[in-house]
């Protein structure tokens, strides 16, 4: 997925001005500072314009909360557009759902690429949680990520790609390592025959954590944790010093949360229910989960 997504732009008066972007970085650059995404924000809520392009889901999640703690209105916010790049996060529903929600209803437009490669997908304009590849450009393949033979309609799959426009560094069969579910019919809702992904990027071949036979993607449990809108931010620990690999999940909640103790419950259910394992789920202080800007580092080894 792309290092480095573009820049967040202003359509106004005076035409298409470039902004301060909150999102993904290139590894070993500098990460985005708070006054840099606090100078974003403080622009997008107070400047009436058409359309914005916050690179990352992340990015525009921590946004709301850095205007959130300068007391800005995003509610007033005259964006009509995120466009999300980098992670996850566009095409999983409970994410686009509550990005909208915080930035006064804009709508979320989900796309990926690499710098390998160049851009790939694009949204789907009737389908929100689907992304198109970019067949001018690529040959896609769907592969498994073990026998490395072709995937059915409908299975997760590693996205594999030939380039056709890049004569400076041609690509043959790039093993991506982005997880991906063909759609099972074409054409299209939208009218178009080019490879419809469901759900957009699931994953990556070397984020899943086998947890007692169990295949969890970060992406899957991502769904289910923003199922609860009171959790602002969670960490998710995999302890492997025992025998059997097990997980935790911390997270933080917000100040409108009056239950803690029935958001854990209700949260515990819902990954017994999705992944038939028992994840015990903690509630750490406000303020003690890091909040990346980048390429979301949830999920860490203990």
């Amino acid at each position: 997925m792309s290092a480095r997504s573009a820049a967040a732009y202003e359509l106004g008066g005076e035409g298409l001005q470039r902004l301060p972007v909150v999102g993904p970085v290139a590894e070993g650059d500098a990460e985005p500072g708070a006054a840099e995404g606090a100078e974003l924000v403080d622009h997008l809520a107070g400047v009436p314009h058409r359309a914005a392009q916050v690179a990352g889901a992340i990015g525009t999640v921590a946004g709301a909360e850095v205007a959130a703690e300068d007391e800005l209105d995003l509610s007033q916010s005259e964006v009509k557009t995120l466009i999300v790049a980098g992670e996850p996060g566009g095409s999983i529903p409970r994410m686009r759902t509550r990005i909208e929600s915080l930035w006064n209803g804009a709508r979320v437009l989900d796309h990926h690429g690499m710098t390998e490669i160049g851009p790939v997908t694009y949204s789907c304009p009737k389908r929100k949680d689907v992304l198109h590849v970019i067949e001018s450009a690529f040959v896609p393949e769907v592969i498994s990520p073990d026998t490395g033979q072709a995937v059915t309609a409908g299975e997760l799959g590693e996205l594999v790609l030939t380039n056709l426009g890049r004569l400076g560094s041609p690509l043959l069969r790039y093993r991506t390592g982005d997880l991906v579910q063909p759609a099972e019919s074409q054409p299209c809702e939208c009218g178009s025959y080019e490879m419809a992904l469901v759900g957009g990027i699931r994953g990556r071949t070397d984020d899943v954590v086998v947890i007692r036979g169990v295949n969890l993607y970060p992406s899957a449990v991502e769904e289910v944790v923003r199922s609860c809108e009171s959790v602002l931010e969670y960490r998710v620990e995999v302890q492997t010093g025992t025998t059997l690999a097990e997980v935790r999940l911390e997270v933080e909640v917000s100040p409108e949360c009056h239950d803690p103790a029935n958001l854990v419950k209700r949260l515990e259910t819902s990954l017994r229910t999705a992944f038939a394992l028992r994840i015990p789920v903690s509630v750490v202080p406000s303020g003690t989960l890091p909040r990346f800007e980048m390429k979301s580092k949830r999920w860490v080894r203990v």
